[in-house]
């Protein structure tokens, strides 16, 4: 093992004044390793403030509430998409029968027979079919409605 010295020169004479031992690999390695803060740091770190209970429960409620909203946003716009698809599908249950009820209305007047219906109240049920000088006409004064006092004439 060899051992580092520093020599001062004094005159003529060398003396040994400081013995400086050798390190090994591994310490130097280590030391090389080691990371070590600066002053600058310390300092930041103790003007850094430090947060309180207070602050740190304002920002957890703030994130609740935060996440709360969003759900409820989220909520809101799927029943939104819901209702819209059921009035989508109203609108066309009305469709569809609103034509069967115009079809349906088709096939009944199609089976109304004016000529029966005359002969079975003439023949049947002793009606007479109305004349020309039974038909009164008259102008009215007021689009509106009409309003009667008494019998109207005949001819």
């Amino acid at each position: 093992m060899e051992r580092n010295y520093k020599y001062v020169q004094d005159g003529n004479t060398v003396r040994k004044i400081y013995e400086f031992p050798e390190r090994r690999d591994e310490e130097r390695r280590k030391q090389n390793n080691e990371v070590r803060p600066h002053r600058k740091t310390y300092r930041q770190e103790e003007k850094a403030p430090k947060m309180s209970l207070k602050i740190t429960m304002l920002m957890a409620v703030s994130v609740i509430l935060s996440v709360m909203s969003c759900i409820n946003y989220l909520d809101a716009q799927a029943d939104i998409t819901e209702t819209k698809n059921n009035i989508s599908a109203l609108e066309k249950s009305i469709d569809t029968l609103a034509t069967q009820n115009d079809s349906v209305q088709y096939e009944i007047d199609s089976f109304v027979d004016v000529n029966y219906i005359i002969k079975t109240a003439t023949e049947e049920l002793g009606m007479v079919m109305v004349s020309e000088n039974q038909i009164i006409t008259y102008d009215s004064t007021r689009n509106e409605y009409m309003e009667q006092y008494g019998d109207v004439p005949e001819k």
